[in-house]
């Protein structure tokens, strides 16, 4: 009688016949199946969070260590520019200074100081007659005392 759906009586008595409402209760594999593919799926589901949380981990330590890479190769690169900057103004303040020596020996020169001064400064070189002799062993400042 188990597989039948209504409960029939023989004979002939007449009733209204009545379902059977029988909860069917799970076999008891059943409920260990689905107690241990519960478990499965939740140590499953466990494992791909924390596979998830250390490729996570991982990749935030390599994407820090990439800044901080990169970052590092700025200051040298900024550095470098900085010592070819001061490379090139020694190299031109070298320049300056050659052009600058060149130019004081140029107007160092006897020659040229003697041309400014006749020219410019209207001077002329003294002669024998323009010399005068003074004898500084008399004494012409007596009345003058410190």
């Amino acid at each position: 009688m188990a597989g039948r759906e209504y409960d029939y009586i023989k004979g002939n008595t007449v009733v209204k016949p009545s379902r059977k409402s029988v909860v069917t209760k799970p076999k008891k594999k059943q409920s260990d199946l689905q107690r241990v593919k519960k478990s499965k799926n939740k140590r499953v589901k466990n494992e791909t969070i924390e596979t998830r949380k250390s490729t996570l981990m991982i990749s935030i330590v390599i994407l820090s260590l990439g800044i901080f890479v990169i970052g590092g190769d700025a200051k040298v690169y900024n550095m470098q520019k900085k010592v070819t900057d001061v490379s090139t103004q020694i190299s031109s303040a070298q320049e300056t200074n050659e052009a600058l020596k060149v130019k004081l020996l140029k107007f160092g020169s006897l020659e040229n100081i003697k041309k400014n001064s006749e020219e410019k400064l209207s001077m002329i070189v003294p002669t024998k007659k323009d010399i005068a002799k003074i004898d500084f062993s008399e004494n012409y400042f007596e009345n003058v005392r410190k």
